[in-house]
Order: structure tokens, then sequence, then C-alpha cells
């Protein structure tokens, strides 16, 4: 059986990941960071470097901190894939990042990483 897709967060990234209604369920915070403030009060702060979506989740969002405030890096949608695991898909990912995936016969690991610059 395949297991839930997950994202692998570097250090100063963020992960929410919202429910029905797009009400903020889940906050994943990469244990390096400092604490975060002004966290939703109705979502639940955790300290990890990675996350699993679940049933019941609609979208996911990746920030990163940028100059002293946070900037939305990518954002995914959550799905039904094939075997009852849910998966992340249909990513927006900002100018300037890349979604970086590895797979294999159990899971899905996205990590969201700056991009490469283009050499001169």
């Amino acid at each position: 059986m395949s297991r839930n897709d997950s994202i692998c967060l570097s250090r100063d990234q963020h992960a929410e990941l919202y429910g029905r209604g797009s009400q903020p369920r889940l906050i994943v915070d990469h244990p390096s960071n400092a604490p975060l403030f002004g966290a939703h009060a109705q979502a639940t702060l955790v300290r990890a470097a990675e996350l699993v979506v679940e049933a019941g989740d609609e979208s996911a969002v990746v920030y990163a901190a940028c100059g002293g405030h946070t900037r939305r890096i990518a954002t995914a949608a959550v799905m039904s894939r094939k075997g009852g695991a849910i998966g992340l898909g249909d990513w927006q990912i900002e100018p300037g990042y890349e979604c970086a995936t590895a797979a294999d016969r159990e899971t899905v690991v996205h990590r969201i990483t700056r991009a490469a610059e283009p050499s001169k």
C-alpha cells in the first residue's frame, strides 16, 4: 500500500495545511527556525522538518523567510491517488523556486528549493 505524499522543509521554511472551507488545520515549522509569531489560532503548530498530507486536507502552502518577513513560495492541491493514498499536485511555484520530487514505490516526497541561477 502506498503512503501519503509529504513535504520536506528546509531551514527557514514553514508550511500550512488547509482543510475543508480553506480552514487552516496544521502549521509545520522547521525546528531550526525562530518561533513563529502570529500563527493561526485555529491551527495546530508543530515543529518538524517534514509534514504528511492527510485525508480531509485540501491544499498545502509553503513559505520561506525572506528579508525579515515570510513569503509564499509554493502552493499545491491535495488529491486522492491510486491505491487510496493522498497526494500533492497542481503545484504553483513562485519565480526563483522549484519543486524537487523524490518518489519510490511507497511514497512521494516534495522539496521546494531555490532555483539554480543560470550560469553566465
